[in-house]
């Protein structure tokens, strides 16, 4: 459902820009959200660097920790942030600049 200026009775200042919830929902769900990422980001830092640097975790199995870890860490960079401008956007839609969509 995408909901245009006149359906979402909430416009920010701070945002410049129509919200699907108020001001304050925004803000707190923007920083949880935000918090989540930078949790992930961290902890699968730490998981590669532990098996790369300590000799007892380099067996073959940790590899597959580390692969499914490097797959996590491109989720939380490239995928959750346009998560959190869904969220808290007016729109299903990250991208609301058409030069997005082309191509």
């Amino acid at each position: 459902m995408v909901l245009n200026s006149s359906s979402s009775p909430y416009y920010s200042e701070l945002f410049s820009a129509y919200l699907a919830m108020p001001e304050w929902e925004a803000l707190v769900t923007a920083s949880l959200l935000s918090l989540i990422i930078v949790g992930t980001i961290v902890g699968n830092v730490l998981v590669i660097i532990s098996v790369f640097t300590h000799a007892p975790l380099k067996i073959t199995p940790n590899f597959f920790i580390v692969s499914l870890a490097a797959a996590d860490l491109t989720v939380s960079v490239c995928v959750l942030p346009f998560n959190v401008v869904v969220q808290v956007g007016k729109t299903e839609k990250a991208y609301t600049n058409p030069r997005f969509c082309e191509g």
